[in-house]
Formats: C-alpha cells, sequence, structure tokens
C-alpha cells in the first residue's frame, strides 16, 4: 500500500503592501523553506506576525506547503 514520505515544508507570507492606481491592493510574497513538518497553525501565524513587526506591511494570509513523495 503507497504511503506519503515527508520531504520539505516552506511558510510563506503575503503581505498587502499598499494599493496601486485603480485603488486595488497589491501584495508582496515572502517565502522561508526548512519548516519543521510537526509546525502547528498556531506556530507559524505567530511566527508570521513576528516577521510582519519587522515590516511596514500588513499580513494578508499565511500559507504551508509540504512536500511528500509516495512510497
Amino acid at each position: 500500500m503507497p504511503a506519503f514520505q515527508f520531504q520539505q515544508a516552506a511558510l510563506a507570507v503575503n503581505f498587502q503592501a499598499g494599493v496601486d492606481a485603480e485603488g486595488k491592493p497589491v501584495y508582496k510574497k515572502v517565502s522561508y523553506r526548512n519548516v519543521m513538518e510537526q509546525a502547528t497553525a498556531d506556530q507559524l501565524q505567530q511566527v508570521a506576525q513576528a516577521i510582519s513587526g519587522l515590516t511596514s506591511y500588513t499580513v494578508a494570509d499565511v500559507e504551508k506547503t509540504e512536500k511528500q513523495l509516495i512510497l
């Protein structure tokens, strides 16, 4: 029976960086690799908030992506 084997995970933080000439929001995405497989949503949200404290942008959303190998 096939199974998944964790390979890697990444955290992507999308910031609202302002608005364009038409008033639509402009976003910037920053990605961080080597996220632990066991990282919880609460932990990743805390990390994103800490990172946003270092910028003048507002966090729009936070994503965790995983790559897994099917064995």
